[in-house]
């Protein structure tokens, strides 16, 4: 589809080999392509075209994950990048989500990865490599967002200061990362930090705070 005329040689002679249906798709199926921010690009300009589009799918699904959180007692907080009395957040990144639940004594600290552009195995192979490791990727999600978590613990007094809540013992921070499908990866390895789909944690959630809503 991406390549919808080939030249092939005959007699010692080059000649372009092409169908009508091939080539009246190509242009649509490049053009989703670029809308859908899955162009693999290495230019600056169409870089900077793509951004945009793949930031606002990252913070749609953003705005969703912590829809979840609606439950009475739940105190959200979305795209935390600085919190007061604390310093060191820019160096481990912004935080997504941030859920404070009172009556538990509990912080949730969520890392939202939409991996919906990812299509074909090898899209999906690069992006699963992005979030657990591997040898190309040295800095993977989970390890940057296990950062954040251990911040969020080492600075927990102060962000617990921040969320105004006064009863500040026995707390526990809790990071996992959430992406909108289900994997196969936690099946066949070790994962550095536990990652949920979607529906699973909306699931968890009406099991655990459902009763709150009556």
């Amino acid at each position: 589809m991406r390549r919808p005329l080939i030249e092939i040689t005959r007699s010692g002679q080059k000649q372009i080999a092409w169908g009508y249906r091939n080539l009246h798709l190509a242009h649509e199926n490049l053009l989703k392509l670029c809308l859908s921010g899955r162009l693999r690009t290495s230019t600056t300009e169409m870089k900077n075209f793509i951004s945009p589009v793949t930031n606002r799918q990252g913070l749609h699904f953003n705005d969703e994950v912590a829809k979840l959180f609606s439950y009475p007692g739940l105190d959200v907080h979305k795209r935390v990048s600085k919190i007061p009395g604390t310093t060191g957040l820019k160096n481990v990144g912004d935080l997504d989500v941030l859920v404070a639940d009172s009556l538990r004594k509990r912080l949730d600290v969520i890392e939202c990865k939409d991996l919906s552009n990812a299509r074909t195995p090898h899209e999906m192979r690069l992006e699963i490599e992005n979030l657990l490791s591997s040898e190309r990727v040295s800095n993977p999600i989970s390890l940057r967002h296990h950062k954040r978590v251990t911040w969020i613990k080492q600075n927990l007094q102060s962000v617990l200061k921040w969320l105004k809540i006064k009863e500040t013992k026995d707390w526990r921070v809790d990071g996992y990362v959430v992406v909108d499908h289900p994997l196969m990866t936690p099946y066949l390895r070790q994962m550095p930090m536990r990652v949920i789909p979607f529906a699973e944690l909306e699931g968890e959630l009406l099991k655990k705070h459902g009763d709150r809503a009556k």
